[in-house]
Protein backbone atom coordinates (compact mmCIF):
# COMPACT_ATOMS: atom_id res chain seq x y z
CA UNK A 1 0.00 0.00 0.00
CA UNK A 2 1.64 3.26 -1.05
CA UNK A 3 1.73 6.43 1.05
CA UNK A 4 -1.20 8.08 -0.78
CA UNK A 5 -3.48 5.10 -0.06
CA UNK A 6 -2.41 5.04 3.59
CA UNK A 7 -3.08 8.77 3.87
CA UNK A 8 -6.52 8.43 2.27
CA UNK A 9 -7.39 5.50 4.53
CA UNK A 10 -6.36 7.43 7.65
CA UNK A 11 -8.28 10.53 6.58
CA UNK A 12 -11.37 8.41 5.93
CA UNK A 13 -10.99 6.81 9.33
CA UNK A 14 -10.68 10.13 11.13
CA UNK A 15 -13.42 11.96 9.18
CA UNK A 16 -15.97 9.27 9.91
CA UNK A 17 -16.41 7.96 6.36
CA UNK A 18 -14.84 4.69 7.48
CA UNK A 19 -16.60 4.14 10.81
CA UNK A 20 -17.97 0.63 11.32
CA UNK A 21 -18.82 0.32 15.00
CA UNK A 22 -22.07 2.28 14.94
CA UNK A 23 -22.72 2.16 11.20
CA UNK A 24 -26.29 1.97 9.94
CA UNK A 25 -27.76 2.00 6.48
CA UNK A 26 -29.09 5.51 7.08
CA UNK A 27 -25.64 6.79 8.09
CA UNK A 28 -23.94 5.02 5.21
CA UNK A 29 -26.40 6.30 2.61
CA UNK A 30 -26.24 9.82 4.04
CA UNK A 31 -22.41 9.76 3.99
CA UNK A 32 -22.41 8.36 0.45
CA UNK A 33 -24.85 11.01 -0.83
CA UNK A 34 -22.83 13.82 0.76
CA UNK A 35 -19.60 12.34 -0.63
CA UNK A 36 -21.11 12.26 -4.12
CA UNK A 37 -22.16 15.92 -3.81
CA UNK A 38 -18.64 16.86 -2.63
CA UNK A 39 -17.00 14.81 -5.38
CA UNK A 40 -19.18 16.30 -8.10
CA UNK A 41 -20.42 19.65 -6.81
CA UNK A 42 -21.46 20.82 -10.27
CA UNK A 43 -23.87 17.93 -10.58
CA UNK A 44 -25.27 18.56 -7.10
CA UNK A 45 -26.03 22.19 -7.82
CA UNK A 46 -27.13 21.79 -11.43
CA UNK A 47 -29.24 18.65 -11.37
CA UNK A 48 -30.29 18.39 -7.75
CA UNK A 49 -30.58 22.08 -6.85
CA UNK A 50 -28.42 21.44 -3.79
CA UNK A 51 -26.20 24.43 -3.29
CA UNK A 52 -24.03 23.51 -0.31
CA UNK A 53 -20.92 23.15 -2.51
CA UNK A 54 -21.53 25.93 -5.05
CA UNK A 55 -18.08 27.39 -4.35
CA UNK A 56 -16.39 24.13 -5.36
CA UNK A 57 -15.41 22.65 -8.70
CA UNK A 58 -14.77 18.93 -9.14
CA UNK A 59 -11.13 18.03 -8.70
CA UNK A 60 -9.83 15.58 -11.28
CA UNK A 61 -6.05 15.27 -10.97
CA UNK A 62 -4.42 11.84 -10.96
CA UNK A 63 -4.20 12.07 -7.16
CA UNK A 64 -7.91 12.93 -7.00
CA UNK A 65 -8.80 9.87 -9.04
CA UNK A 66 -6.72 7.70 -6.70
CA UNK A 67 -8.47 9.26 -3.69
CA UNK A 68 -11.91 8.73 -5.26
CA UNK A 69 -11.08 5.07 -5.89
CA UNK A 70 -10.01 4.60 -2.26
CA UNK A 71 -13.14 6.32 -1.00
CA UNK A 72 -15.32 4.09 -3.20
CA UNK A 73 -13.54 1.06 -1.77
CA UNK A 74 -14.25 2.34 1.75
CA UNK A 75 -17.96 2.75 0.99
CA UNK A 76 -18.05 -0.72 -0.56
CA UNK A 77 -16.41 -2.14 2.57
CA UNK A 78 -18.92 -0.40 4.84
CA UNK A 79 -21.82 -1.78 2.77
CA UNK A 80 -20.32 -5.28 2.90
CA UNK A 81 -19.96 -4.95 6.66
CA UNK A 82 -23.64 -4.04 7.02
CA UNK A 83 -24.66 -6.90 4.71
CA UNK A 84 -22.56 -9.32 6.80
CA UNK A 85 -24.32 -8.05 9.95
CA UNK A 86 -27.54 -9.06 8.17
CA UNK A 87 -29.16 -5.65 8.29
CA UNK A 88 -32.40 -6.50 6.53
CA UNK A 89 -33.93 -3.04 6.47
CA UNK A 90 -33.34 -1.33 3.14
CA UNK A 91 -31.63 -4.50 1.88
CA UNK A 92 -32.21 -3.67 -1.80
CA UNK A 93 -30.89 -0.12 -1.41
CA UNK A 94 -27.91 -1.33 0.59
CA UNK A 95 -26.96 -3.78 -2.16
CA UNK A 96 -27.49 -1.04 -4.76
CA UNK A 97 -25.18 1.30 -2.87
CA UNK A 98 -22.60 -1.48 -2.58
CA UNK A 99 -22.87 -2.12 -6.33
CA UNK A 100 -22.38 1.57 -7.13
CA UNK A 101 -19.34 1.86 -4.84
CA UNK A 102 -17.92 -1.40 -6.21
CA UNK A 103 -18.42 -0.23 -9.81
CA UNK A 104 -16.74 3.07 -8.99
CA UNK A 105 -13.71 1.36 -7.42
CA UNK A 106 -13.28 -1.37 -10.03
CA UNK A 107 -13.81 1.05 -12.91
CA UNK A 108 -10.48 2.69 -12.20
CA UNK A 109 -8.64 -0.50 -13.15
CA UNK A 110 -9.82 -0.10 -16.76
CA UNK A 111 -8.39 3.45 -16.77
CA UNK A 112 -11.60 4.92 -18.14
CA UNK A 113 -10.91 8.05 -16.09
CA UNK A 114 -8.23 8.90 -18.66
CA UNK A 115 -11.06 9.69 -21.10
CA UNK A 116 -13.25 11.52 -18.61
CA UNK A 117 -13.01 15.05 -19.95
CA UNK A 118 -11.83 14.51 -23.51
CA UNK A 119 -14.72 14.61 -25.93
CA UNK A 120 -15.20 16.75 -29.00
CA UNK A 121 -18.93 17.19 -28.41
CA UNK A 122 -19.32 17.48 -24.67
CA UNK A 123 -15.83 17.77 -23.21
CA UNK A 124 -14.66 20.30 -20.69
CA UNK A 125 -14.60 22.97 -23.39
CA UNK A 126 -18.41 22.65 -23.49
CA UNK A 127 -19.31 21.50 -19.99
CA UNK A 128 -17.68 24.35 -18.07
CA UNK A 129 -19.24 27.18 -20.11
CA UNK A 130 -22.59 25.37 -19.96
CA UNK A 131 -22.27 25.12 -16.18
CA UNK A 132 -22.01 28.89 -15.84
CA UNK A 133 -24.74 29.49 -18.40
CA UNK A 134 -27.42 27.28 -16.81
CA UNK A 135 -29.65 29.19 -14.42
CA UNK A 136 -30.03 26.16 -12.14
CA UNK A 137 -26.26 25.87 -11.56
CA UNK A 138 -26.18 28.54 -8.90
CA UNK A 139 -28.37 30.21 -6.38
CA UNK A 140 -27.96 33.96 -6.97
CA UNK A 141 -29.85 35.60 -4.12
CA UNK A 142 -27.09 37.02 -1.94
CA UNK A 143 -23.58 38.44 -2.19
CA UNK A 144 -22.31 35.11 -0.81
CA UNK A 145 -24.02 33.31 -3.70
CA UNK A 146 -22.15 35.50 -6.19
CA UNK A 147 -18.91 34.92 -4.26
CA UNK A 148 -19.51 31.18 -4.72
CA UNK A 149 -19.66 31.67 -8.49
CA UNK A 150 -16.36 33.55 -8.45
CA UNK A 151 -14.76 30.98 -6.16
CA UNK A 152 -15.75 28.21 -8.57
CA UNK A 153 -14.44 30.20 -11.53
CA UNK A 154 -11.06 30.67 -9.81
CA UNK A 155 -10.65 26.89 -9.78
CA UNK A 156 -10.93 26.56 -13.57
CA UNK A 157 -7.19 26.98 -14.38
CA UNK A 158 -6.25 24.12 -12.02
CA UNK A 159 -9.01 21.97 -13.45
CA UNK A 160 -7.72 22.58 -16.99
CA UNK A 161 -4.17 21.73 -15.88
CA UNK A 162 -5.50 18.50 -14.34
CA UNK A 163 -7.32 17.59 -17.56
CA UNK A 164 -4.09 18.07 -19.50
CA UNK A 165 -2.12 16.02 -16.95
CA UNK A 166 -4.59 13.14 -17.14
CA UNK A 167 -4.72 13.33 -20.96
CA UNK A 168 -0.92 13.19 -21.15
CA UNK A 169 -1.00 9.97 -19.14
CA UNK A 170 -3.64 8.64 -21.55
CA UNK A 171 -1.35 9.47 -24.48
CA UNK A 172 1.64 7.90 -22.73
CA UNK A 173 -0.33 4.70 -22.16
CA UNK A 174 -1.48 4.76 -25.80
CA UNK A 175 -5.14 5.14 -24.86
CA UNK A 176 -5.60 8.62 -26.37
CA UNK A 177 -4.43 9.99 -29.69
CA UNK A 178 -1.74 12.67 -29.34
CA UNK A 179 -3.74 15.14 -31.45
CA UNK A 180 -6.13 15.51 -28.49
CA UNK A 181 -3.65 17.97 -26.91
CA UNK A 182 -1.69 19.27 -29.86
Amino acid sequence: MDMLKIGVFLSLLFTGIFSLSDDTFEKLSSDFAKWKRQTSPEGASTFNSLHEFDSKLSQRSLEDFERIKSECEAFKYRAEHLIARDVEENDFHLKLLKFEAETCASGFDSKGFLFSEIDYLSGIQSSLPRLFKMSSSFKLDTIEDFDNVFARMKQIPKRLDDVIEVARLGIKEILLCPNILY
